[in-house]
């Protein structure tokens, strides 16, 4: 898409692609649903190898048996604090989430290259 892009916007292109078309582009509206449907999909696969390792540590806190499944109470908790963290750190984002990405790729990179 970066090609396409670069072939039809010239060195005008912006980061996001989609920011080039008119709002009342209806297959760019399209595209910007197709995203957001992807991002909304993967974001609770994206937490749950969190919610396991949260839990490990609750389990290891509380002292209570290894085997421990997981309550209602739990999940529901966890699950508000983590989308709260999430939306505090998008608004603290401002306009701008260009230092997220930077902080989530350079996370993420270190913990692939190690």
């Amino acid at each position: 898409t970066g090609l396409a892009g670069y072939a039809k916007f010239g060195v005008q292109t912006q980061g996001d692609i989609l920011t080039n078309f008119n709002v009342k582009d209806s297959l760019a509206d399209l595209a910007r649903g197709c995203i957001a449907t992807a991002a909304l999909c993967a974001f609770p696969m994206q937490h749950y190898p969190g919610r396991i390792i949260i839990h490990k540590i609750f389990l290891t806190v509380s002292k209570s048996p290894a085997g421990t499944e997981m309550s209602m109470r739990f999940i529901v908790v966890e699950a508000l604090a983590f989308c709260l963290a999430v939306l505090a750190l998008s608004v603290s984002a401002g306009d701008s989430l260009s230092a997220i990405f930077q902080l989530v790729g350079a996370i993420c990179g270190g913990t692939v290259i190690f």
